[in-house]
């Protein structure tokens, strides 16, 4: 019954377009999206030893500091 009342109120080329309009604005959140979740920059100036500034870094990238894991830096 309802199928039937909006297939007769909602025209095809009235449709097509509504289709179209939710395809722009979801690309457009897609674009939106990406461009805001760029590539971020952690630079950090401080005389303090890096294992001591190991739980701040963690919660500033939403990692998780794991005691007995080792990192290599590389320059």
């Amino acid at each position: 019954m309802l199928a039937s009342l909006l297939s007769s109120e909602i025209s095809v080329p009235a449709s097509l377009a509504l289709v179209l309009v939710i395809v722009i604005v979801a690309l457009a959140l897609v674009v939106w999206s990406v461009k805001r979740h760029g590539d971020p920059r952690l630079e950090i100036e401080c005389s303090e030893p890096l294992d001591a500034l190991m739980p701040s870094v963690s919660g500033l990238t939403h990692g998780v500091c794991i005691e007995g894991n080792a990192v290599e830096i590389v320059e």
